[in-house]
Formats: C-alpha cells, sequence, structure tokens
C-alpha cells in the first residue's frame, strides 16, 4: 500500500489556487486507484497519517 509524503511538505506553502486544486485532485485520484486494487487504509492507519500533517 502505497502512503503518501504529506507529511514531508515544507512548512511555508506557496500554492496557487489553481494549484492546490490540482494537488487534491491528485490525493483523491490516488485514494479511488488504491480503492479499485482493494487495498484501503484501516481507520487508525489514516488518522495517524492526518495527525502527521
Amino acid at each position: 500500500m502505497t502512503k503518501s509524503n504529506l507529511a514531508q511538505v515544507p512548512e511555508k506553502l506557496n500554492y496557487t489556487e489553481a494549484e492546490a486544486i490540482q494537488a487534491l485532485k491528485s490525493e483523491l485520484e490516488k485514494g479511488v486507484e488504491s480503492m479499485e486494487r482493494g487495498s484501503l487504509y484501516t481507520i487508525e492507519e489514516a488518522w495517524e497519517e492526518i495527525d502527521a500533517i
């Protein structure tokens, strides 16, 4: 299962709105692909990643 590296982003982000939307779309596409493959996060894994951000 591939996990994102969102916790490793720099402190200062200078995204434009279009870049932020594209980043969100990319992460959502990863989630959909993961679901289609059947490799889902447990709720504990999801909260660990959220807490790391």
